[in-house]
């Protein structure tokens, strides 16, 4: 009559195998971590083809390693780009000051026409140089 084993495998200990392999244990130290014999080792790994196994997760954790660098990088430069926009947002190509209609100044964060800019330019200087209060 047959007689099984006193050991039986479980789904997670192909699971540790696996880890195992890919940490780079040999047989024999599985073998001790599990109390049983190396060849029963060594059988259950050809048998269930744990070796391809762990190889595979392996790949799969390199490309989802190289694809989630590509992607914050990617994100990182969306990031930058938007910000460099957003520091050189213009504010249409009308005059922001109220009631003026001319064209303003290309390249200039605020946004104003050349009247208007020499007029905040003067304006700011005259502060500056203590000459008219702060409103």
């Amino acid at each position: 009559m047959f007689k099984a084993p006193a050991h039986t495998w479980s789904p997670e200990d192909d699971e540790k195998l696996v880890d195992f392999i890919k940490a780079g244990w040999s047989c024999r130290q599985m073998a001790e971590y599990f109390d049983r014999e190396r060849n029963a080792v060594i059988g259950r790994i050809f048998r269930q083809n744990l070796r391809e196994k762990a190889k595979e997760e392996e790949r799969e954790d390199a490309e989802a390693s190289a694809k989630k660098t590509a992607e914050q990088k990617a994100a990182a430069a969306a990031a930058e780009r938007l910000a460099q926009e957003k520091r050189y947002e213009t504010f249409g190509s009308i005059c922001a000051a109220p009631g003026c209609l001319n064209n303003r100044l290309p390249g200039y964060l605020h946004g104003l026409c050349s009247k208007h800019n020499a007029e905040r330019l003067m304006d700011s200087d005259r502060v500056n140089r203590g000459l008219r209060e702060i409103t």
